[in-house]
């Protein structure tokens, strides 16, 4: 009887040794599960919420990352932009520097014109002076546009005095100055490949 006493006692004790260890193990797990709750998060939010804040922090952080790579794509336009407004500066001021150049090659083209002008005027000037002082022949034979300028003469003198064309074909045949002999002064044009023949010295005016 007393053994049978022991041995209930002996399990009583055993279980009531379970429950505490497992009252323990419970109790452990509440106060771990509750420490890991606060540690994760202040507000004491259940792992759902925690997993909803992850996912709206992933989007923000897409949000974010989209924005900015707008943000880089305009700011690779508009230094794009600004390389090509570098780039037509330079162009323009290349255009300016050209510009300055022709100027300068024209002011002097138009320098050199007007001194070729005035040569121009000045030789002319002694053209129309050559023309108009009289040409002095000597006896003997002259081939007109070698010797003697085309145009329009008066010859005067105390000779015979004939021209010739080129072909040969009498065009004159006078004897200048006065006398019984004498015809005057001859007036004639003078062509190019004509032949003027003088017995004497002969003067040749240009006329009008």
């Amino acid at each position: 009887m007393e053994q049978k006493k022991k041995s209930h006692i002996a399990k009583s004790k055993k279980l009531w040794k379970t429950i505490g260890i497992i009252l323990v193990l419970i109790i452990t797990y509440s106060i771990g599960s509750s420490s890991a709750t606060t540690t994760l998060n202040d507000e004491k939010v259940t792992y759902d919420d925690i997993q909803s804040k992850v996912l709206e922090a992933e989007k923000e952080l897409e949000e974010v990352t989209s924005k900015l790579d707008d943000k880089q794509n305009e700011y690779d336009k508009v230094k794009k932009l600004i390389d090509q407004k570098e780039d037509v500066e330079k162009e323009l001021t290349d255009l300016k520097s050209k510009k300055e150049e022709h100027k300068s090659e024209v002011k002097s083209l138009k320098t050199t014109i007007k001194d070729k002008k005035s040569e121009l005027k000045s030789l002319e000037g002694d053209i129309l002076e050559a023309k108009g002082k009289p040409i002095n022949l000597i006896a003997g034979e002259w081939i007109v546009g070698e010797d003697v300028p085309t145009g329009r003469y008066e010859a005067s003198g105390s000779s015979n005095f004939v021209v010739r064309d080129e072909y040969g074909g009498l065009k004159v045949n006078t004897i200048l100055g006065g006398g019984t002999v004498g015809r005057g002064n001859y007036v004639f044009f003078a062509e190019d490949g004509d032949v003027i023949k003088a017995a004497a010295q002969v003067t040749l005016t240009p006329v009008e």
